[in-house]
């Protein structure tokens, strides 16, 4: 044998040991799980598809309107998301099916058998080696197997966390696209009503505040429903991938990020925020000065009325 083919035997061995030594910690080096979570990647983009907040230009909406219209996005989103776990959960189920399936942990029957009879000479030494050999192979098949028991439970933490960082970026592109209409001049976004009491102090209706609790509350809306939306690890038709591997659910589940953990996290959140309810501020300002210019006619309109 030459030293080049000595060579490249050698480096063949040491990819395939590094092969195995991967597939043992990332499941994407798993021959099973690396479909499943292609296939989950592409259910899980849908997502993008859908909006959870969203603010026209110019619609001029009353408050109650609006909370109408933001009921219905939610009813629609609450809607997509239980469709979409379904998707999800027939994915993880086919997976559990194949990783558990008892074929994949058994040798042939008739190989060794086959073997004896097709080798004349077969010695009492060579059977042993056989014999050993089978034994081997069957550990280790039975060691994967094994190994992909328990690497379920971690799968499913795994897809939760997609759809959750998923359901991030969603909220902040509508947060973004919200934040410069917001911003917008003359967007004329909601109807508020104008009033002078007897101090000819300017009186809204909604207040400033009123207006910015229901944004904020239509945007917590949003998150809870997410956050409440269907996982892998709340489902109990999986449970049992969290008794193979000795791991109780419940610290899985409580243990676990929600929505609002990962949004807190992005400074982009908070800046958005910081945004709409500062837009909001300044709209009201400026109204309630040009209003008040208009306060010095009130003994006119009391004289002709």
């Amino acid at each position: 044998i030459s030293w080049k083919l000595w060579n490249l035997f050698v480096r063949h061995q040491r990819i395939m040991r590094s092969k195995k030594n991967i597939a043992r910690y990332i499941l994407l080096g798993r021959e099973l799980f690396n479909p499943f979570l292609m296939n989950c990647c592409s259910a899980i983009r849908n997502y993008v598809s859908q909006h959870c907040f969203h603010i026209a230009l110019h619609a001029g909406m009353d408050v109650r309107d609006f909370k109408d219209y933001h009921t219905r996005v939610l009813q629609g989103m609450r809607l997509f998301l239980d469709n979409n776990y379904g998707t999800l959960s027939s994915l993880f189920a086919e997976l559990v099916e194949q990783v558990s399936d008892e074929d994949r942990t058994h040798l042939a029957a008739d190989r060794l058998a086959a073997y004896v009879e097709e080798t004349p000479k077969f010695s009492w030494r060579m059977l042993k080696e056989l014999q050993a050999a089978q034994h081997q192979e069957l550990a280790r098949k039975t060691k994967r197997v094994n190994d992909d028991l328990v690497m379920l439970w971690k799968t499913m933490k795994l897809v939760d966390y997609m759809v959750l960082e998923t359901g991030v970026e969603v909220v902040l592109r509508d947060l973004s696209q919200a934040a410069r209409i917001f911003q917008t001049e003359k967007a004329f976004l909601f109807r508020v009503q104008l009033l002078f009491d007897e101090q000819g102090v300017v009186v809204f209706e909604p207040s400033c505040q009123a207006l910015k609790d229901t944004i904020l509350g239509a945007i917590g809306a949003v998150c809870t429903i997410m956050n409440d939306a269907k996982m892998l690890t709340r489902d109990e038709m999986f449970q049992e991938c969290f008794v193979v591997a000795a791991v109780n659910p419940e610290d899985v589940v409580n243990n676990g990020p929600t929505l609002q953990d990962m949004l807190h996290a992005v400074p982009l959140f908070h800046s958005l925020l910081q945004q709409i309810t500062g837009a909001i501020d300044e709209s009201y300002t400026h109204a309630s000065s040009y209003a008040q210019s208009f306060y010095q006619f009130d003994p006119i309109l009391h004289f002709i009325t």
